[in-house]
C-alpha cells in the first residue's frame, strides 16, 4: 500500500529498523498519521509471492504511531493517546469495556512494534485478537457471534492488558452503557475456557 513515497504492506512499518524511533527522527511520517486504507483479508501479509485469502471481505486499517513508550505486541487492543485521537496510540486497553482505538496489526512480527514506529491498526473487518490469560470461563468462553469488549488489567503495559472478554449485560446503568457502546464487534470463532492466551478471529467494527 503506497503512503507518500513509501510502500507499507500490513506486517511492516514506516521505519522497519526493529528499534525505537526517537521523535526527532519521525520527519515526513508524521504527515500520514491517521491515514485510512483498505486491505484484502489475508491470513499472511507476505510482501512478495502469493497470499492466502481468509475471507472475501476487506479489512480497514488506520496508519498510527506507537507513542506508548513500549514495544506493542500484535493482536492486542490499544487506547488513543490524549491529544492525538485517530493518530497515535498510548498502550494497551486496561479497563473493562473502555473505548478501544483498534487492534494492533496481526501480521506484525512477534518481536513487536517498537515505540515511535508507525503501523496498521485494524478498525473494521476480520482480525485476530488475543484472549485472556486467565482460565475463568467468564473471561474466556463464548460462542461465535458473541459481542466482545476490552478486558480489565492492572496497567496499560501489563501482559494481561489489551485482551478481549465477552460482553456482560448484568451491570449497573453506567457499566451496562459502556458494555453496549464500547463493544468492539462480534466473535467469528467460538472460544472455550481452556483457550487462554489464544487467537480469536473477530469481526471488529470501530469506525
Amino acid at each position: 500500500m503506497d503512503i507518500g513515497h513509501k510502500k507499507i504492506p500490513r506486517g511492516t512499518g514506516w521505519f522497519n529498523t526493529g528499534a525505537a524511533v526517537a521523535e526527532a527522527n519521525w520527519g515526513e511520517s508524521a504527515r500520514y498519521e491517521g491515514t485510512l486504507r483498505t486491505f484484502a483479508d489475508h491470513t499472511v501479509a507476505a510482501t512478495y509471492g502469493p497470499k492466502e485469502l481468509r475471507s472475501p471481505g476487506d479489512v480497514v486499517c488506520r496508519l498510527v504511531r506507537n507513542a506508548s513508550g513500549i514495544t506493542l505486541s500484535p493482536k492486542r487492543l490499544v487506547n488513543w493517546k490524549a491529544g492525538y485521537r485517530l493518530k497515535r496510540v498510548d498502550g494497551y486497553t486496561r479497563t473493562t469495556a473502555c473505548e478501544v482505538a483498534g487492534v494492533t496489526d496481526e501480521h506484525f512480527p512477534s518481536s513487536g512494534i517498537p515505540d515511535g514506529e508507525m503501523f496498521w491498526l485494524a478498525v473494521k473487518g476480520h482480525t485476530l485478537v488475543k484472549t485472556s490469560r486467565a482460565a475463568s470461563a467468564a473471561e474466556t468462553a463464548w460462542s461465535a457471534g458473541a459481542r466482545l469488549v476490552a478486558l480489565t488489567a492492572a496497567t496499560s503495559q501489563a501482559v494481561t492488558a489489551g485482551r478481549i472478554s465477552p460482553i456482560d449485560l448484568t451491570g449497573a446503568t453506567e457499566t451496562l452503557a459502556n458494555q453496549i457502546l464500547n463493544n468492539i464487534g462480534k466473535a467469528v470463532s467460538a472460544i472455550t475456557s481452556g483457550q487462554t492466551d489464544s487467537d480469536c478471529l473477530v469481526e471488529v467494527d470501530l469506525l
